[in-house]
């Protein structure tokens, strides 16, 4: 769905019957439609702290009057202008910068043109709504399967935007078959392969239509919901579709995988920030040392859990683990099978099957640790089987 409510103003009925039907191609919804600017006025007035898509017939190409009237009243509302006798390639002088001087965002000629209107939306989506420059990647990765990096992305993303009022989006890159969708018993209509089939189209406006809309400021990208064959996709391709998201969304989590390969290292070393998933057990904290010595983060950048934790467990315990990890902090979440369970039953998160949780006491206390911190410079990202032979040497 597009991001902003249409307002159609002033079109006469066969522009509206046409303007219909582009806005809906586009999954835009037209909220509601009036005869001319003074109408929409006095209906709208009230309600300006909702921004909409105002899309203005103009009475002729000098009419500049309603344009203003609209511009003046809802100021950071986009406008497109529908101006019949506009040459695009030819009426580059004097009534062009009056109309755009007046208010409008974009100017289209009528009729209305396809490929025009599409490039119209996006351009005002990525002004007016998307977000790029300041959006943090996070990477949520096990240093070994089973580790529960899906719970622990799942509920910090939902905290993020719940406690926070952040736009966020948690990626599922599992691509054989996803685990997200089935946390939260949903049947995908679209997931991250419709995007990695055709990153050559990728855009801000084709991701949104593959998004599943969970609550409020919060959206997931399904991993598939069936066994398939893997897709044969790069860190590149991978990389131009977390662009995409990051011109939707405030924060993106990712939710990957534990694979050891190319694609693994090389997402979390390209995220902003990382959270590295272990567990008290011999094998997950020697891996945890390996992934971290591999991947080489800032410290302020990489923040080390103790997944599933529980504090009698003194061999493993926190204290003993910082010096073989070479770190000065390393942080838990409380193993909590009742709010687990709980959860998974009600295919939900935490907070909504059990606002008691230690564990959700510990997520949200990360959400927090993770926000404040400011990204630092990523280092250059290494082949494999250097990353994996340094790791070695040094563990």
């Amino acid at each position: 769905m597009y991001p902003l409510k249409a307002i159609l103003i002033g079109l006469d009925p066969s522009l509206s019957q046409q303007a219909r039907r582009e806005l809906l191609n586009r999954a835009v919804h037209l909220e509601v439609e009036f005869d001319n600017a003074v109408d929409a006025f006095a209906a709208l007035r009230r309600s300006t702290s909702d921004k909409r898509l105002l899309i203005l017939s103009m009475a002729s190409i000098c009419d500049l009057e309603s344009l203003s009237h609209l511009a003046v009243h809802f100021p950071g509302w986009p406008i497109v202008a529908l101006v019949d006798g506009y040459d695009p390639k030819a009426s580059l002088g004097e009534v062009v910068v009056n109309i755009i001087r007046t208010g409008a965002s974009q100017i289209l000629s009528l009729p209305i043109q396809t490929d025009d209107f599409k490039a119209a939306l996006e351009r005002i989506a990525l002004q007016y709504v998307y977000s790029l420059s300041d959006t943090k990647v996070i990477a949520v990765a096990g240093a070994t399967g089973g580790s529960g990096t899906t719970s622990v992305a799942l509920n910090l993303a939902f905290e993020i935007a719940d406690r926070h009022g952040l736009r966020c989006v948690l990626a599922d890159l599992s691509l054989r078959m996803g685990v997200i969708t089935s946390h939260l018993n949903i049947e995908p209509t679209h997931t991250i392969l419709d995007l990695l089939r055709n990153t050559s189209r990728v855009d801000a406006f084709m991701t949104q239509q593959v998004l599943i809309r969970v609550a409020d400021n919060f959206e997931i990208l399904a991993g598939p919901d069936k066994l398939v064959t893997p897709v044969t996709t790069s860190a590149n391709d991978l990389a131009r579709v977390i662009d995409t998201l990051k011109q939707i969304a405030d924060i993106v989590v990712l939710d990957i995988p534990c694979t050891y390969d190319d694609l693994y290292f090389e997402t979390i070393t390209a995220a902003n920030q990382v959270i590295l998933i272990g567990e008290q057990k011999l094998p997950s904290i020697r891996a945890m040392k390996m992934v971290r010595e591999a991947i080489k983060r800032d410290s302020a950048t990489e923040h080390l859990i103790l997944n599933k934790y529980e504090a009698k467990n003194k061999g493993f315990s926190v204290e003993r683990l910082l010096k073989p990890l070479e770190v000065s902090a390393l942080h838990t979440v409380a193993r909590d099978d009742l709010g687990m369970s709980a959860a998974m039953d009600g295919a939900c998160t935490l907070r909504m099957a059990h606002r008691r949780s230690p564990a959700l006491a510990d997520i949200v206390a990360l959400a927090d640790r993770v926000l404040a911190i400011e990204p630092k410079g990523r280092t250059k990202p290494m082949g494999l089987f250097s990353r994996l032979g340094r790791a070695l040497v040094n563990s």
